[in-house]
């Protein structure tokens, strides 16, 4: 898209000491070339135990043949917490087979050692960001069949896995996609997944993947056979698809569907024209679709925000339809990957979808390029921690720049949502269209997301305890 740049972007942050293992890697001491900068992120987590108020630091900057230099830090404390699991639903896939082909070790095989751990720590890696793997082997493929399953992933979903350094005690998975390759129709087994996921309590987070994108006729079908035989199976079982209720209408299988998943195109569309001289998903998906779809729906990004294998907003999109919408593209401003979560409570959705977060790993080395579907980044959130690359005996997830973003806009819903349990709806509301007036306009000023996120936090404050709140407070950024 014309709105990045090119150029030289951060986004892997390898660190000084890892949390997954402990161990030390290659990212200190570095060189720093004459007229270039080094920018260093630092991470702070506050523990649910910390006492409110103003706490000051210093970071000490040392360098050979120089004066260290002390830079002051001052963090604010808010007196309110946010839950360990988060209040917004997501399916942030992570395809365990394409973990295994980045960190070199061969082709996924759940026998082979190291290979389960890897899956487990990724696994780990997207809750301590707030966001769920939805995407996670199935029981029928473990040696040990559901036993295996439920001993490594079942503390996912009961909130019992140790996160490292004890973040975010109790945080559970709030998705789970039932595996069920070459079982789609088989309704015994799908019987088997719904009584095996009541008798552990993670029935209401099970759903079936049923159709991505549908366009054929073939498709359309497809979806009507495996919701018939899921539904057969226990009718509370979800088939999700994603697909706008107006496509879904239009082929007749809309009251066979019980979770919608449309991209956020398709939720607001634009009347600008496609290079194609249509509006993708119709006419009839102009303005705000929201009150076409039941009381739980979720959406999703994806290549069409930027343009999938063309420059949106260049020669190829002259009207420009591929430009403004949120995009997780490691060469675009922060803002495109942080306001997402905004538009998600202006727009009352209930959950997000994200295709994969290591596409990359399954086709090249991620560390060289990223650059598919026409998006530098695109289906990678993830770099694969080889100790040829960063150092350390141990492989490790590397999270990058946009998965931290990620995280935060996760974090200002729990703001957003916090507010609004507390009967101020309209005041959370009114913040967030200070941001975002729709889909695919909104304000490109991290200032002003500051400034109503502090709002938002103040009003909280007045609620929960008044006398709490610290006099001119400056909340960490």
């Amino acid at each position: 898209t014309i709105q990045g740049a090119t150029g030289e972007w951060p986004d892997a942050l390898i660190p000084k000491k890892d949390e997954y293992v402990g161990e030390l890697r290659n990212a200190f001491p570095f060189s720093v070339g004459a007229g270039r900068n080094q920018p260093i992120w630092i991470e702070i987590y506050i523990p649910v135990t910390a006492a409110a108020g103003v706490y000051s630091g210093s970071a000490t900057v040392t360098a050979s043949g120089q004066n260290p230099v002390v830079v002051p830090i001052q963090l604010t404390v808010w007196n309110f917490t946010l839950p360990s699991t988060a209040t917004l639903k997501s399916a942030y896939s992570i395809d365990y087979h394409l973990i295994t082909l980045g960190h070199q070790i061969g082709k996924y095989d759940p026998e082979k050692k190291g290979h389960l751990d890897l899956v487990t720590l990724y696994t780990k890696a997207n809750l301590l960001h707030r966001l769920t793997n939805d995407y996670l082997p199935g029981p029928q493929t473990l040696p040990g069949k559901w036993a295996q399953f439920d001993s490594t992933f079942g503390p996912f979903l009961d909130g019992t896995a140790s996160l490292p350094g004890g973040k975010l005690s109790g945080a559970k998975e709030t998705s789970y996609r039932m595996s069920v390759w070459s079982h789609e129709t088989d309704v015994p087994f799908l019987k088997e997944v719904a009584l095996h996921t009541k008798s552990k309590g993670w029935f209401d987070r099970v759903f079936e993947y049923t159709s991505d994108e549908p366009k054929t006729a073939g498709d359309w079908k497809t979806i009507r056979v495996r919701a018939t035989a899921l539904h057969q199976a226990d009718p509370k079982l979800r088939a999700l698809v994603t697909t706008s209720y107006q496509s879904a209408s239009k082929n007749g299988v809309a009251s066979l569907i019980d979770l919608f998943v449309p991209t956020l195109r398709f939720m607001d569309n634009k009347p600008a024209p496609s290079p194609r001289s249509e509006v993708p998903g119709g006419n009839d998906t102009i303005g705000n679709q929201r009150s076409r779809y039941g009381p739980e729906v979720w959406w999703y990004q994806a290549c069409g925000s930027h343009g999938c294998g063309i420059i949106g907003g260049g020669p190829e999109d002259r009207a420009g339809y591929h430009t403004g919408w949120p995009a997780v593209m490691i060469d675009l401003p922060a803002m495109f990957n942080r306001i997402m979560q905004w538009m998600t409570f202006k727009y009352h959705i209930q959950g997000e979808l994200y295709y994969d977060m290591v596409y990359a790993f399954g086709s090249g080395d991620p560390w060289t390029t990223q650059y598919y579907y026409g998006g530098n980044g695109d289906g990678t959130l993830y770099y694969p921690g080889r100790p040829d690359q960063i150092g350390g005996k141990s492989q490790i997830p590397i999270e990058s720049i946009r998965l931290k973003l990620l995280r935060e806009g996760m974090e200002d819903y729990e703001y957003l949502a916090l507010l609004k349990g507390l009967g101020e709806e309209a005041f959370a509301q009114q913040q967030a269209a200070r941001l975002v007036t729709n889909t695919y306009t909104w304000s490109k000023d991290p200032a002003l997301l500051y400034e109503a996120r502090e709002k938002v936090a103040l009003q909280i404050l007045s609620h929960l305890n008044p006398a709490a709140a610290p006099p001119n407070p400056t909340p960490a950024r």
